[in-house]
Order: structure tokens, then C-alpha cells, then sequence
């Protein structure tokens, strides 16, 4: 009864993640749209967290757990799509390196939704994904770091993320207890709170100064 109780509450919790992430990064999106600015986005800091949500969702998907562990990566990489999509075009940053995150995030997605990815390879990919996980956001703390102003970064997109980090903490502690997937969640909910602190310190500086 136990179980089933604590499995219960895991399904609500995952249910609560992949609603709020039906609109996590949108306030992101408007707020990169509206100021037809990408002022303090790190693109390839997002092309980063694009590819880290495609190997963490196709991990899920080979191995068959439950939908609900992993349907928000999905979720969140088209909205992370989206955000490089106006970065790009809003600083006019059409050049080779972001052509080159495009082929492998697309051959990836494309070879992924066939299970044609060797387990083995998905295995590797899993472990790699942490500390390409955390580079993302490294580079968003990096870049707000330097500029000492939060820009256009949204707070309520990355407080969403620590949320969401949180909560997988338990649900995974709960249906799969994957060390690995373990791991992630954990440096991702300190470092998305040490930008939702960034934000917060920093402010919007260049709005105080006009």
C-alpha cells in the first residue's frame, strides 16, 4: 500500500512537470521576442541544453520506462529550439557552428525515434549528458556573470527548471532509482538555483540606467 501510495504521488508530481513545461520556457521566448533581443542568452549554452534533453529523452524511450519520466524533455527541446531560433535570427549569428549543432541535433533526433542508437552508445550518452547538461548552464551562469545584469534571462523560466529538477529527484528515486539520471537532476537543480539567484542579485541593470 506504501508503494502504491508513494507511486502515486510520483505519476501527480511527474503530471505537475510536464504541465509547467508546456510553458516553462515560454515567458523565456516573449521575453526574447517582445525586447527583439537575445541580450544575456548564451545560444550555444541552449543548443547544449537541446542536445542534453534529446539523449535524456531517448534513454528513457529505448529503455521503455514510463512516458511521464521523460515527456517534458521532449517538451522542453522544442521551446529550447525556439529560443535559439529568434537568438539567431535577433543577432543575425547565421554561421558554421550553429549549422553544425542543427545536423546533429536533427541525425540524433531522426536516428533516436527509430531506436536505431545502439544501447551501448545511449549508455555512454547518458553519462557524457551530465557534464554537457551542466556546460549549458554554465555558460548561462558565465554570461550573466560578465554582463552583471539579468537582461533578457527570464526568472520564471529558471525557477520552473529548478522545480522541475526537484521533483525528478524523488519520481526517479521512486519508479527507477537510475543513479545516473540521479546524478544530473541533482547538479542541474543547484546550478538552475544559482542562476534563479543570479537573476535575482543581478536584476535588469539596463532598464535601472534609462
Amino acid at each position: 500500500m506504501a508503494v502504491d501510495s508513494l507511486l502515486l504521488v510520483s505519476r501527480l508530481l511527474s503530471y505537475s512537470v510536464i504541465m509547467m513545461s508546456t510553458c516553462m520556457k515560454l515567458p523565456q521566448v516573449w521575453k526574447i521576442y517582445s525586447a527583439g533581443s537575445n541580450k544575456g542568452i548564451s545560444t550555444r549554452g541552449y543548443w547544449l541544453e537541446i542536445v542534453s534533453y534529446l539523449v535524456g529523452a531517448s534513454y528513457g524511450f529505448f529503455y521503455d520506462y514510463h512516458f511521464t519520466i521523460y515527456l517534458e524533455l521532449i517538451i522542453l527541446a522544442i521551446q529550447s529550439s525556439t529560443i535559439v531560433a529568434l537568438s539567431i535570427i535577433y543577432s543575425r549569428q547565421w554561421n558554421i557552428e550553429n549549422g553544425l549543432y542543427f545536423m546533429i541535433v536533427l541525425v540524433f533526433g531522426i536516428n533516436a525515434i527509430f531506436k536505431m542508437v545502439p544501447s551501448i552508445i545511449l549508455d555512454t550518452l547518458l553519462v557524457m549528458n551530465i557534464p554537457l547538461s551542466s556546460s549549458s548552464k554554465l555558460l548561462q551562469i558565465n554570461a550573466l556573470y560578465r554582463m552583471k545584469t539579468a537582461g533578457d534571462v527570464s526568472l520564471i523560466t529558471w525557477i520552473l527548471a529548478a522545480y522541475g529538477c526537484a521533483v525528478r529527484l524523488f519520481t526517479i528515486v521512486v519508479e527507477v532509482f537510475d543513479m545516473t539520471i540521479l546524478t544530473g537532476y541533482t547538479i542541474g537543480f543547484i546550478l538552475n538555483s544559482v542562476i534563479v539567484i543570479q537573476i535575482l542579485y543581478y536584476g535588469d541593470k539596463s532598464k535601472k540606467t534609462d
